[in-house]
């Protein structure tokens, strides 16, 4: 399995489109200020990251960092890890 720690969506692409190559499940983690989003891809035929955003080519172009809040990071590397003991 793979868990995202990466803060870009092109990386996150390349990820999602190795993960389903190799059939490996790809666990996502992402943040933004006081937001956090995580989920897991390529599980027993489940989705993809292509499913949740499928243009990359409009989120390629958001540039703006808005800073986070640590503790956000935390809880969703924690959320990550609790996924992947689940797996």
């Amino acid at each position: 399995m793979v868990v995202d720690g990466c803060d870009n969506y092109t990386t996150r692409y390349i990820l999602n489109d190795v993960c389903e190559k190799l059939q490996k499940p790809y666990i996502y983690g992402a943040i933004s200020g006081f937001s956090g989003q995580v989920s897991v891809f390529h599980y027993q035929g489940g989705p993809s990251y292509r499913h949740l955003y499928p243009d990359e080519k409009e989120l390629s172009h958001i540039t703006s960092f808005k800073g986070v809040i640590g503790a956000t990071s935390g809880v969703t590397g924690s959320i990550q890890a609790s996924e992947v003991i689940k797996l």
